[in-house]
């Protein structure tokens, strides 16, 4: 099968916010507490800890971090989860339907962010909470003395300010599942309210706001925010979307529909600066993103294919949702220009990367894109136009796929409900198979390609085209693997700890490439993700 690749490092499209590549935690089954904080575990540090974990969070060396939720957030009061240990109460918990022990709260999350380095992002509770108790946990934080709140962290032992300058204004109000579901002007009217008065308590904090990834909520909350004059506290304008199926092609379909979400959004904000004319427009932070399907939140329905020692939401991954990871991320690359923030959600065990029982900490196949891409990518995303060869995408291939990969989810993860079929406009269209981003230094020296080969049974060769630039040296980083479908973490028993780990499921290769040019071809195995670095 063959592309074609052509890349124009002079047609700059704009600059990469590096926390595109953010994660995301929240007290949701074993994503924090038997995650990341294990008192008393053999790894973990006097603080509660997993120094394992640490460590592969440093690997992923995420540049931001979401926190508490999600919908947690929409019942958090965050006083609960300060102060000594053993006066936090403990909480009923709804949104997952658990008790909440508050053992890991806001002094917790500044000291696992401090560790691993990256920019603390809160959610506050919009839900069952109040614009007052959002001021007053901003206050906590970021003012250094002389108020009540700034006095209580000093008195908890922080005599130094965290400030956190990211806050997210409460999680998914539009949903019916949400506490303090309301409609978009009233969502709205809360919003600004409490933007306004967190603005002048501390000027220098962002903001995002609920998007529903819904034309009609996402139009009439940007609407009162511009027809109100609150132009100037939107800062980012969220969208969530999950991801998943059975079948490889009908999870890589998905991808697709993302980036027309991404395009739709862009469109409705370009349409208040046409309406309004504001001196600022938001961009987009896709704060919650993923492939989940396999592990349903319906609490009944779940607990009954829950292991013992298992939370909720424990998706395994295979080789086929790093190809997808891949793709969202050329995505975000690709609209740079307004994409400016993402979180995988979750980090840990909770649809997520890293994997983690009492007896270690493993990698799950999507870990290896968040690594690589973070690592490699650029500041500027440049222009990379690709032509490709496709897959029709008809009723009997789909049937075909269907059956093909009927059994593919490991027997002890099942959950019921498991979603088979793609959406009806997917029928008779064509399916690109492969997908490319590209960025490059601001000296214009070195840059890097990233290429998705998104046929499960063939390999690709794609004639690369620099046009003027001359590299003098490449690299490349292979992200691939045997079965499109395997796993990296297989359940094998009874309990949590009872896992095959198949670490050949998906690798990571690196070699240089010999005789390079502005001119050149590169092989992509089925299946795999290809990173180039180049340096002229």
């Amino acid at each position: 099968m063959k592309a074609k690749v052509r890349v124009d490092h002079e047609q700059v499209v704009a600059a990469v916010n590096p926390m595109i590549f953010g994660q995301f935690i929240e007290h949701l089954g074993r994503c924090i507490y038997g995650g990341i904080y294990d008192p008393g575990h053999p790894q973990s540090d006097k603080a509660g800890l997993r120094l394992d974990v640490i460590e592969k969070i440093k690997e992923l060396n995420p540049p931001i971090l979401r926190w508490p939720g999600g919908n947690f957030a929409s019942a958090y009061h965050w006083l609960d989860g300060v102060g000594p240990k053993d006066k936090r109460p403990r909480r009923q918990e709804l949104a997952w339907g658990t008790v909440e022990s508050n053992q890991f709260g806001t002094h917790e999350f500044i000291d696992l962010c401090r560790r691993i380095n990256t920019e603390p992002y809160i959610c506050v509770n919009l839900g069952w909470g109040t614009p007052e108790e959002a001021v007053n946990w901003l206050e906590y934080c970021n003012v250094k003395e002389g108020s009540h709140y700034a006095g209580l962290r000093k008195q908890n032992g922080a005599t130094e300010p965290f400030g956190v300058k990211y806050w997210g204004l409460g999680n998914e109000l539009y949903g019916t599942w949400q506490h303090g579901h309301c409609e978009a002007e009233e969502y709205a009217h809360k919003a600004a309210e409490t933007a306004k008065m967190m603005k002048r308590l501390d000027d220098e904090v962002k903001f995002t706001w609920c998007g529903a990834n819904n034309v009609d909520w996402d139009r009439r909350v940007l609407d009162y925010v511009y027809r109100k004059n609150y132009g100037l506290l939107a800062d980012y304008f969220s969208l969530h979307r999950y991801d998943g199926c059975p079948t490889y092609y009908g999870t890589l379909l998905g991808a697709m529909d993302f980036e027309a979400d991404i395009v739709a959004l862009k469109g409705l904000i370009n349409s208040i600066w046409k309406q309004y004319h504001p001196t600022k427009l938001p961009t987009i932070a896709v704060d919650e993103w993923n492939v989940w399907y396999r592990t349903l939140n319906e609490k009944p329905e779940t607990s009954k294919y829950l292991r013992q020692g298992e939370g909720r939401l424990e998706e395994l991954y295979n080789l086929c949702d790093a190809i997808y990871a891949g793709s969202a991320l050329n995505m975000f690359i690709r609209h740079a220009d307004r994409v400016t923030m993402a979180n995988m959600a979750q980090m840990v065990n909770v649809i997520a990367p890293i994997y983690v029982t009492s007896k270690g900490s493993y990698y799950q196949p999507i870990f290896f894109p968040l690594k690589y891409y973070r690592q490699l990518h650029r500041p500027l995303a440049l222009n990379a136009h690709v032509q490709s060869d496709t897959l029709k995408i008809t009723r009997e291939f789909e049937q075909s796929q269907v059956q093909k990969h009927a059994n593919v989810v490991p027997g002890l993860w099942r959950a019921p409900g498991l979603r088979h079929g793609w959406q009806t406009h997917w029928q008779g269209k064509e399916f690109p198979l492969v997908d490319v981003a590209a960025t490059r230094t601001h000296d214009g020296r070195e840059m890097t390609i990233s290429m998705v080969n998104r046929h499960d049974m063939e390999a690709i060769e794609v004639d690369m085209n620099l046009l003027d630039y001359a590299p003098r040296a490449a690299r490349q980083v292979l992200i691939s693997g045997p079965d499109p479908m395997g796993y990296m973490v297989i359940p094998s028993g009874p309990t949590v700890n009872d896992n095959d780990y198949n670490p050949e499921a998906c690798t990571v290769m690196e070699r240089a490439i010999e005789k390079i040019s502005s001119k050149f071809t590169v092989e992509i195995p089925a299946h795999s993700i290809v990173i180039l670095t180049l340096t002229s």
